[in-house]
């Protein structure tokens, strides 16, 4: 017997039998007893007991950890042992030591996760053999939590050695003591992903053909001298009964030869009813001509065989989903000489999954998640409708090469999905293009989410996306129609400021002191309607990317004075003293019509702000690397509230009073484009400081830089 068949056979059998059995003992230490006699009798290998003896108790929890370092469980003592890395977390049966004695060449431990050789694991295999009965036999301690006090403890001393990755049949067979010992059934079905396994090993040992008998020659050693394929029905039907699924042979060209009782316990039809295609009587009718397709297409070329279909189920009339699998068998000349597949239920879970697409189809934003490599593994109906795709499944497996989208776009779509799984972390309101099938461009706000696996580890991502094109074009056209606006106010403006500067230069005539004090009131009023509105046009421009920084040299202080000059006529009227401190030159490489409108802005609004017969306090100072100006004054203070406010549009504040609410915001717009800065400090003792901070020569000066890219 091959290494495969002692592997499986065996212990596949001892499975089988203890999931029959049905204990007459009432207390646990008879049962106990009971069950320790049934292992002993019933696990042999080549007809020869397999088991010198096994011993189930209980023990409290806190003597047997479930932990990195677990407590061992021997006939005498408890030492710790570290247990073999296994590929799913959180199991209740654990296989917490699995040694071979003797410690010769292919012993295997748990605790170990390199494997022998092939040739060593055959030469130990069959060694073991010849040791049936002696002292070199494996020793094996599963565990399984019984409670959050106590842990059902397992203890095999074996006549035999161990072939690798019996594991999970182990794990199985604790769990099943520990249903009989209790008569509780709960252990039995937290093993569902252990059964799996037991599948998935042998699923891939077949599909890589590795199936092969090995002979002993006294004179030679071992020889390869045959294909084990011929003896692979006999496994199989082993294997088939001791798992929860329905399994089925068949041969070379299809025809199915074999079905375990599952089949007959679900379908209701006899195992002779599914024979050659008579398995196809349980198809759904929906399902029948994509599942045969596919199946005499697999038969046909050896491909893999996976289908998910739905199945009748004759007691109930009701149908449920499976997922059905099969793997050719091939002799060393790689000709196929059998099948081997199963069929899981996946109803539940394909009944949750279709409740969750449900949700996610009805709602309106566009979902999709992918892999590692940016391949999509699903999306919703929105974004399979973007995609003009006719079905959500027809994502599954494409990427975003085979869209509709720009290469340019496909090319930014991976660089976001990259940076979001490599930092893990999430990017919110991507603001990206896409290209629809008919050609048609739309605006996104996309949000994309690193996914993670148990263990924390990422996996693809999570993105979702709403279509702001309309937005986008309403916000165009409020802009193109606030620019037009503020260009037709702007004209009757400086016409009647022109027209208020004629009065007071006495074009008209002389005026009196009461005329001339109203007409400068209506002056002011303009000057203020003016530059609310310069800045409205200069907030517009900047925010759709039109407006461009100009770089050049000039010298800071003279556009200062010139704008304290500007503003004489205003601190006048309201009887305010300036003081002014700057150097005598300052050169500054920046926007020089960008910079003033942040002075002039500053200034009128201390203005503004400030008492009648106060006092203005301008101060600019300079480093080597970096001009700072201040502008400050008196009156009522800037409340906490306004603070968190104070540079945001359109925020007028309670302290400022008539306005647009944008000189500020231009003021941080300006600042933050040259790379700089704006601050305020309020308080009743001190007044309120107003600060701008820039370099005095920026990182990247020059022509063409625009001040803010657009918000959405």
């Amino acid at each position: 017997m091959s290494m495969n068949l002692l592997r499986f056979n065996a212990l596949a059998d001892i499975v089988s039998t203890v999931r029959k059995y049905k204990c007459r003992a009432s207390g646990l230490e008879s049962r106990a007893e009971e069950l320790s006699q049934l292992l002993v009798q019933n696990f042999s290998v080549n007809g020869k007991p397999a088991l010198r003896s096994a011993r189930l108790f209980f023990v409290p929890f806190d003597k047997v950890t479930d932990s990195a370092e677990r407590a061992v469980v021997t006939d005498n003592e408890i030492r710790q042992v570290t247990d073999r890395p296994t590929k799913r977390a959180n199991r209740k049966g654990t296989v917490m030591y699995l040694e071979n004695s003797g410690g010769e060449v292919g012993s295997v431990s748990a605790a170990s996760t390199k494997q022998p050789k092939k040739k060593e694991l055959q030469a130990s295999q069959d060694s073991s053999h010849e040791e049936l009965g002696s002292e070199n036999g494996a020793k094996v301690v599963a565990t399984v939590k019984a409670s959050d006090e106590s842990q059902f403890v397992v203890t095999l001393e074996m006549t035999v050695q161990l072939a690798p990755d019996v594991a999970p049949y182990f794990r199985v067979l604790s769990s099943m003591l520990a249903s009989k010992m209790t008569g509780n059934d709960i252990f039995f079905k937290d093993i569902s992903e252990e059964w799996a396994e037991l599948y998935e090993h042998a699923f891939d040992e077949l599909s890589r053909g590795e199936f092969h008998i090995v002979e002993h020659n006294k004179a030679h050693g071992l020889e390869f001298v045959a294909d084990d394929t011929d003896h692979f029905s006999e496994w199989s039907h082993s294997l088939a009964e001791s798992l929860p699924l329905i399994v089925w042979t068949a041969l070379p060209d299809g025809y199915v030869n074999f079905v375990n009782s599952k089949w007959a316990d679900y379908t209701g039809l006899t195992s002779g009813d599914a024979y050659g295609k008579g398995w196809q009587r349980a198809l759904h009718p929906d399902d029948f001509e994509r599942a045969t397709k596919r199946f005499d297409h697999c038969m046909k070329t050896g491909e893999l065989f996976e289908n998910e279909h739905r199945l009748l189920d004759l007691n109930t009339r009701q149908y449920r989903w499976f997922l059905a699998q099969g793997v050719p068998v091939r002799d060393r000349d790689g000709n196929i000489k059998s099948w081997f597949g199963t069929a899981t239920d996946i109803d539940e879970q394909k009944r949750v999954n279709e409740r969750l697409q449900f949700v996610m189809d009805t709602i309106p934003a566009a979902i999709f998640w992918k892999d590692k490599n940016s391949v999509y593994l699903g999306c919703n109906k929105t974004f399979a409708n973007i995609a003009g795709l006719s079905h959500v499944d027809q994502i599954v497996g494409k990427t975003d090469f085979d869209m509709p989208w720009t290469a340019d776009e496909t090319e930014f779509y991976h660089l976001c999905d990259r940076k979001v799984m490599e930092e893990n972390q999430p990017q919110f309101n991507i603001l990206e293009p896409l290209t629809r099938k008919g050609g048609e461009v739309s605006w996104l706000n996309t949000s994309k989410m690193p996914m993670h696996d148990a263990s924390g580890n990422v996996i693809g991502i999570l993105a979702h996306f709403e279509d702001i094109t309309k937005t986008i074009q309403l916000q165009s056209q409020r802009e193109d129609f606030m620019a037009s606006l503020a260009h037709d106010l702007k004209v009757p403006v400086i016409g009647a400021i022109r027209a208020l500067d004629a009065l007071l230069q006495g074009y008209v005539g002389p005026l009196d002191d009461k005329q001339t004090d109203f007409i400068q009131c209506l002056h002011r009023s303009h000057e203020n309607l003016l530059l609310m509105v310069k800045n409205l046009l200069q907030v517009l421009r900047y925010e759709s990317g039109k407006d461009q920084f100009i770089f050049e040299h000039f010298d800071l202080v003279g556009i200062l004075n010139d704008c304290l000059k500007d503003s004489g006529p205003a601190m006048t009227a309201k009887h305010i003293h300036l003081e002014f401190q700057a150097p005598k030159k300052l050169i500054l490489n920046a926007d020089r019509v960008a910079v003033k409108a942040l002075i002039v802005n500053l200034i009128g609004n201390a203005i503004n702000s400030a008492p009648e017969h106060t006092q203005v306090k301008v101060n600019l100072e300079a480093t080597d690397k970096q001009a700072t100006l201040e502008v400050h004054n008196g009156g009522e203070p800037i409340s906490e509230e306004d603070m968190e406010q104070l540079f945001q549009r359109l925020w007028q504040g309670k302290r400022f009073g008539a306005g647009a609410g944008l000189g500020l915001f231009l003021c941080r717009q300006i600042a933050e484009g040259h790379n700089g800065s704006m601050s305020c400090i309020s308080s009743r003792e001190e007044g309120t400081v107003m600060r701008f901070s820039l370099p005095i020569t920026p990182a990247s000066p020059g022509h063409g830089k625009q001040i803010k890219p657009k918000n959405v």
